[in-house]
């Protein structure tokens, strides 16, 4: 089986804050500036298809890099090759080859669960698309009673919030960071120690791609569809094993 192990950034282009991605995601929004922006799919077929080949064909277990790449946005990827582990205590986990429907599978050692999931549809038109996806966030295809469901979660219990103009008190959600106060009609900008409290910073997260075993002729006939699309990581393997 082989496994990789991911974490990765993009950088923001309102803010240029780094953003993490704890998965294959299409739709991303910055904790800092609250801007939503878009990834497009050539995005994720082109760093799964360098792990792929990296993985694959040059590094041992357990070896990795720290890459950055500049495309539409600057991107930090930290890889390597390993085999899917628990977050909790590191040991690693006894998965399926392949999984339907997705599923927690609980850690042998210590009884953590760990999300497994396959690969979203759209993952599978790549060159090299992986079996499953271990601990990495999901997004569902989004219609219009999602989105605002989406918009409904955003807030939260009201929290009690003094009015520096007037003192008055005042109900925040989060839905918005500039509010009016009901009873001078100043717009208010709510600071970070609140507005950060409502909206907690997403954390990084390590996840996994399971592409699946390389052996016997599809060696060779991988070798050949990289050749294509990554020539430079397949001369350094030929190089390396001359």
């Amino acid at each position: 089986m082989l496994a990789a192990a991911l974490e990765i950034s993009v950088q923001c282009p309102k803010c240029d804050a780094p953003v993490p991605l704890s998965g294959p995601l299409l739709r991303v929004h910055c904790d800092k500036c609250q801007a939503d922006f878009a990834l497009k799919t050539r995005f994720w077929f082109r760093i799964l298809r360098d792990i792929y080949a990296e993985a694959g064909f040059r590094l041992e277990d357990g070896q990795g890099y720290n890459a950055e790449a500049f495309e539409r946005y600057e991107v930090k990827v930290l890889y390597g090759r390993q085999r899917p582990s628990c977050g909790r205590c590191n040991e690693p986990l006894e998965l399926a080859r392949d999984v339907t429907p997705a599923y927690d599978h609980a850690c042998a050692a210590c009884g953590a669960t760990t999300p497994v999931t396959p690969p979203p549809g759209w993952l599978e038109r790549a060159l090299t698309p992986p079996r499953l996806l271990v601990n990495a966030e999901i997004q569902k295809e989004k219609g219009k009673a999602a989105e605002e469901g989406e918009a409904k979660s955003a807030a939260s219990a009201p929290v009690a919030f003094t009015c520096p103009q007037c003192g008055g008190s005042l109900l925040v959600d989060g839905r918005d960071r500039m509010i009016t106060c009901n009873y001078c009609g100043v717009n208010v900008y709510l600071p970070d120690e609140l507005w950060f409290r409502l909206h907690p910073a997403r954390k990084k997260n390590r996840w996994f791609v399971v592409f699946g075993e390389i052996r016997g002729n599809r060696v060779t006939s991988q070798m050949q569809l990289l050749r294509r699309t990554s020539p430079y990581i397949v001369k350094m393997y030929e190089r390396t094993e001359a």
